[in-house]
Formats: structure tokens, sequence, C-alpha cells
């Protein structure tokens, strides 16, 4: 039996060529399937679209208007989320150490199955909680949890959580990003 090999490289090619032929080949396929990175992924550097949501009293908050002149810090989050329980102690220990500066907590409820204010209120966080952020999520390109941002007080975002950091990892980030927007 004869198996033919396609990739195989035309005596006209160099290896180099051919792996970048390959390459390009690779990533037009993954476009074409949908994995490729999104378009529209908020960068670091960019302003954060401005949203409004409802807390747990029901009280509609503007982010561009609540957050006006402090630096922020958003989270994306689920009570059934591992990850998010493992970050959120190291969060609440970031917003004791800058309380009564510039700082804002929001947590932005997504996905949500179980009861986010219980669970704010058992585990002793203080966060600004925000319900049924689902549309927030979308709009900034948050696809799992924990998204997290750090916002100046310009509305740029400085510092976002990359997928795979660990809870002090981005409690480190989210500090330096922090004292970066408050000297």
């Amino acid at each position: 039996m004869v198996v033919e090999n396609r990739l195989a490289r035309p005596a006209e090619f160099s290896d180099a060529d051919h792996m970048k032929r390959l390459l390009v080949v690779s990533l037009l396929m993954l476009a074409s399937t949908g994995h490729a990175p999104p378009a529209g992924a908020l960068e670091t550097g960019e302003i954060m679209p401005d949203w409004t949501l409802g807390d747990a009293a029901g009280r509609s908050v503007d982010f561009r208007q609540d957050s006006a002149g402090s630096a922020s810090v958003v989270l994306f989050w689920m009570t059934t989320c591992p990850y998010c329980r493992a970050l959120m102690p190291n969060l609440q220990k970031l917003a004791d150490e800058f309380r009564g500066r510039s700082v804002k907590f929001y947590a932005l409820n997504v996905w949500e199955t179980g009861d986010p204010v219980a669970y704010l209120e058992k585990n002793g966080l203080s966060f600004r909680l925000l319900l049924d952020a689902d549309a927030v999520a979308r709009a900034n390109d948050v696809k799992g949890t924990p998204g997290l941002f750090v916002v100046d007080a310009e509305g740029r975002v400085i510092y976002q959580r990359q997928s795979g950091e660990d809870e002090l990892d981005v409690e480190i980030g989210v500090r330096e990003a922090l004292e970066s927007a408050l000297n």
C-alpha cells in the first residue's frame, strides 16, 4: 500500500519556506474553524467600555460615573468557579490594603446558578456586587472566569489576568497595577 504524503516539501522550496507555508495554512484553518484569537478582545491600554448593572439592592451602577477618578478592579466571576474561589481571598486582601485610597473593587457576577449575595457574605468579601453581567462579559470578550481587569482613573485597562495565572501571580500583578495607577 502506498500512502501519499500531501505535506511533502516540493523540491523548489527550502525547509524554512515549507515551514512558513505550513504555518500560514494552519493559521488559516484555525481562523476558519472559529478558534482564532477574538478580534474584539479588550487589550491592555484600551478604554474599558462603559456599562450599567444593578447591584444586590437593586440600585443601578454606571461604571464610568461610579469609578470616575478612581482606579478599579473589575472581576467577572461565578460562585461555582474554583479559580474564582481561590482568587477572591487574595483580592479581598488587596481591597483591605487599598481601603481609603482611590480604588474600587467590582465583582460582576456572570453565568450564575448559585446565590452570589450569600456567597460574598459567607466568605467575608466586601466587593461591590453587580448582578447579571453576562452581556458586559460578552462586550469585554470575557469567555471564562475569573476574568479580571485593573482600570486606571481614565478608564484605561492597565492589567488583565492571563489564562493560567495562579492567584498569587494575579495578586502581585493587581497590586503593582494599582500602585502604578495611584502614583
